[in-house]
């Protein structure tokens, strides 16, 4: 049932674990599994389209969108592949996730604002910009 609506590829990658077929040619897959029913297909793919090296610019504003999914985990995990890719388009959304009912979903925006790390970012998290130790 979980691999209903999912292609080949994307049920390899997210519900396999076969990372060997993770490419820039599956990000179309994947940005589709983000709308799956299945709440665990949905954060495993905002979770692998941060991994993609380099960054997958298109997944970008899919990932932005699941920021607004009704599960923390997929926010969490989308706001925090938005970090990973250095998405500076991103930071109003994450901004914004920085309020999020769910404790998760902001931690994971102040990281993702952290790691993108413009001053556009840094000014985003404003008070809740963490100490760094040099």
């Amino acid at each position: 049932p979980a691999r209903k609506g999912l292609s080949e590829r994307a049920a390899a990658i997210l519900l396999d674990g076969d990372l060997t077929r993770l490419s820039h040619d599956a990000v179309p897959d994947l940005i589709s599994a983000l709308k799956a029913d299945d709440e665990i297909i949905r954060a495993r793919a905002a979770e692998v389209l941060g991994s993609i090296r380099p960054p997958a610019a298109a997944a970008a504003l899919p990932l932005m969108d699941a920021l607004k999914d009704d599960s923390a985990r997929v926010a969490a995990n989308a706001a925090l592949s938005l970090g990973n890719m250095g998405s500076e388009p991103a930071v109003p959304k994450l901004k914004r996730a920085l309020k999020h009912k769910h404790p998760d979903v902001r931690l994971a925006a102040q990281t993702a604002l952290e790691r993108i790390g413009s001053p556009k970012a840094l000014k985003a998290l404003g008070s809740r910009r963490r100490k760094t130790i040099d």
